[in-house]
């Protein structure tokens, strides 16, 4: 049987199991196999990727983060060159928002998992071998993930400030760790508390997608806040706001660790940190997770609900008249009952809306110029750019295995299917989304922007008409969503259309805005390639190239 370096690492502290009473063999073959079961288990990150029995999924996982924890360092060791502080505010901070993403997406699915216990529990292996065992898996899956995000950083001040002090950072990342995962836990074990059932499935993802938005408005914010202006003022260096940024705690014993400064203020903050990760730990050790053991029958518990009828929308009752509108009508309900669906989509649709109406504040912080007289309102096509994201989902769904109904309908052709699936899609989704952003950048730039805001919106029809031109033609909520997110990149076509055509066409809108009428021509040019692509894409379409899976 496959072994892991991580486990062989856990053999070095066998006696402390040992003198604890623990049983330490069964603990280890517990993790063997929960750390091979999840090497096959296709990663949220990575769960569009067909893989092999034979493929590690953790590997394209840890490559991921560690090639993150490069990106920032260059900006960590600028930062670091000034203030040793605010760089290391910069380094745990960048630690946390990408530990605290995979925790959310994954916590649920490594501790509220009932199979262990059915499993296992009839055996002789005690309840507290198991509880000990899934605790563990969890602390050294992240803590891997933990390593290569912050493997860079640590190699980095490991070579400027000598071993010891990248060693102390380390043990802080292993606190901050604690920190995170007594932070999910406590969130959870609330949920727990009050829902249950389908309730309590339907409350965990909605926290998962807040949390993702949340994490990155946050990481936005202050990230963009430390790089221009903190640098610049020494005081940040000891305001008192510190002291409710958990980043600032943690930092504050690696400044320690590499300055040899004992300031009371960096005394007040470190404290702040070892207290918070020890008893927060120690709270989850010895309550939370017991707490989730006796309560994970509510996972499984099955509530009576009254059987409700949807009714058909204001739109599928328009679109009623047309062939495509029982399709419609249909994908408009999937869309909205589909759990697994609703959590691949939700955060994508967040972000359209953050993203753009951060990015023009967030830019224009140092500039002189009146904030209306920039063309910071291009930052729209953020919208056209994560909504794209979900014209690939639409494949997939939670019921994928009744997929085969389709081939049983009396159709001719697959075209009044997809029809009212990509318009459903479109007018469910996108064009609210589109909509209310472009209402908040009238409000700053006045109605003088609506020639760009329906260019804009051409645009995003355009490309994404050619990114279902050069994707495969598959069925609609055909396919399983893998990792419990659907992700599918479609190869090249979701490439090409987010980095080649979607910069193209905003480098024609920009062209075209510097002559008087051009936006008004391009409108016309948008049009007619509109009508043009929509007849090689729907009215070409035949059940010879459509697949099933």
């Amino acid at each position: 049987m496959k072994d892991f370096l991580i486990l062989r690492f856990l053999d070095l502290f066998k006696w402390i199991f040992l003198k604890a009473g623990y049983d330490y063999e069964s603990i280890r073959l517990i993790l063997r196999m929960k750390f091979i079961l999840g090497s096959r288990k296709p990663m949220r990150a990575f769960g569009a990727f067909r893989q092999s029995k034979e493929t590690n999924s953790l590997l394209p996982t840890l490559g991921f983060h560690l090639v993150i924890g490069l990106m920032f360092g260059l900006q960590i060791t600028v930062i670091s060159q000034k203030t040793p502080f605010l760089s290391l505010i910069l380094f745990f901070t960048i630690n946390m928002v990408f530990v605290l993403l995979s925790l959310f997406g994954e916590f649920s699915a490594s501790f509220l998992d009932l199979k262990d216990a059915e499993l296992l529990l009839p055996t002789p292996i005690k309840p507290e071998t198991l509880s000990i065992a899934k605790n563990l898996y969890i602390f050294l899956f992240f803590l891997q993930i933990e390593l290569a995000l912050s493997l860079p950083g640590l190699i980095y001040y490991g070579y400027f400030f000598g071993i010891i002090s990248a060693l102390i950072i380390f043990v802080t990342l292993i606190l901050c760790l604690f920190f995170m995962i007594a932070l999910i836990s406590i969130l959870y074990g609330l949920l727990l508390r009050i829902f249950s059932g389908e309730k309590l499935k339907d409350s965990i993802n909605y926290l998962q997608i807040v949390a993702i938005v949340v994490i990155f408005v946050f990481y936005l914010v202050f990230a963009n806040s430390l790089n221009m202006h903190l640098v610049k003022m020494n005081a940040f260096s000891h305001s008192p706001i510190l002291y409710l940024i958990p980043p600032a705690w943690f930092a504050a014993l690696g400044t320690i660790a590499l300055t040899h400064s004992f300031s009371p203020f960096l005394l007040k903050l470190s404290l702040l940190g070892i207290l918070f990760s020890g008893l927060g730990y120690f709270l989850y050790l010895k309550m939370i997770a017991p707490f989730f053991e006796t309560n994970l029958f509510k996972v499984r518990k099955i509530e009576k609900r009254k059987f409700r009828k949807k009714r058909t929308s204001f739109l599928g009752k328009i679109f009623s008249r047309f062939k495509f509108g029982i399709f419609f009508d249909f994908s408009s309900k999937m869309l909205s009952s589909d759990r697994k669906l609703k959590l691949a989509i939700y955060p994508s649709l967040a972000m359209a809306v953050v993203f753009p109406v951060l990015f023009p504040f967030i830019f224009s912080h140092d500039n002189k110029v009146s904030f209306s007289q920039t063309k910071y309102y291009y930052f729209l096509y953020f919208v056209i750019h994560f909504s794209l994201q979900i014209f690939q989902i639409i494949y997939h769904s939670e019921y994928f295995k009744a997929a085969w109904v389709f081939k049983y309908l009396p159709l001719e052709t697959p075209r009044n299917l997809f029809k009212g699936s990509m318009l459903s899609l479109f007018l469910k989704f996108q064009l609210p989304l589109f909509l209310f952003v472009s209402l908040i950048y009238l409000w700053i730039w006045g109605i003088e922007l609506i020639p760009d805001i329906i260019v804009t919106l051409l645009n995003g029809i355009i490309v994404i008409q050619i990114f279902l031109l050069m994707s495969e033609r598959i069925v609609p909520f055909s396919q399983e969503i893998k990792g419990g997110r659907a992700l599918s990149m479609r190869g090249s076509a979701y490439l090409l259309s987010t980095f080649v055509f979607l910069p193209l066409t905003i480098g024609v809108h920009y062209i075209f805005s510097w002559f008087a009428s051009g936006k008004f021509i391009l409108m016309i040019i948008q049009g007619v390639l509109i009508v043009i692509l929509w007849k090689n894409y729907f009215e070409k379409l035949t059940w010879n190239e459509v697949k099933f899976d």
